[in-house]
């Protein structure tokens, strides 16, 4: 799917590039010639093997976050209480969004409409980055619906018909996977 709509996408945001495998190829290889493929990445030893990795005029990677630097109360996740790895993430993560740098678009996006946004970042800054962005996209992707990541993001998409059209919404395919039609996205 994400290198079908990167074909068409001229602007494409992914925020949680990661190592920059798996997705971050999928929209390069399909990503028009001519497209720009921004990818942020808040670890940044990830964002440095990311850039060895995705080499290609068409990609810039950036480590930081994409919204607001606000580390929300660590009672708003409940499911990490139970979970010593997600509360692991939610301290280390705590402790860099405050420092980390926010990515701005650059200037030939303003005036424009992101054409695909995929979604795959932290937790702690998912409903941020998601309210931030995905005004502005015509597509969105999220990955990890089902996990404590992307759930809610997931839920405003399938409640919200007024502005998103769900083309597919997958929760039992590995960790869940939803893919959305944004119909009225307003330019960044």
């Amino acid at each position: 799917w994400l290198e079908r709509a990167a074909q068409r996408s001229m602007r494409v945001l992914e925020i949680g590039t990661g190592r920059g495998l798996g997705s971050s190829q999928c929209i390069l290889r399909g990503l028009h010639q001519n497209g720009e493929f921004h990818t942020i990445e808040i670890d940044p030893g990830h964002a440095e093997i990311s850039r060895r990795n995705l080499r290609d005029r068409r990609c810039h990677v950036f480590c930081g976050i994409a919204a607001d630097p606000v580390v929300p109360p660590r009672e708003e996740f409940p499911e990490i209480q139970g979970d010593a790895i997600k509360r692991t993430i939610y301290e280390m993560d705590a402790k860099r969004i405050p420092e980390a740098a926010v990515w701005n678009p650059p200037d030939s996006w303003i005036g424009k409409f992101i054409d695909l946004l995929f979604l795959d970042s932290d937790f702690i800054m998912a409903p941020a980055e998601f309210d931030r962005w995905a005004p502005h996209a015509r597509a969105i992707a999220l990955d990890d619906t089902v996990k404590l990541k992307n759930s809610r993001n997931r839920s405003i998409l399938l409640r919200d018909s007024e502005h998103y059209s769900v083309l597919t919404d997958m929760p039992h395919d590995r960790n869940g996977w939803i893919t959305a039609f944004n119909y009225s996205p307003t330019p960044i």
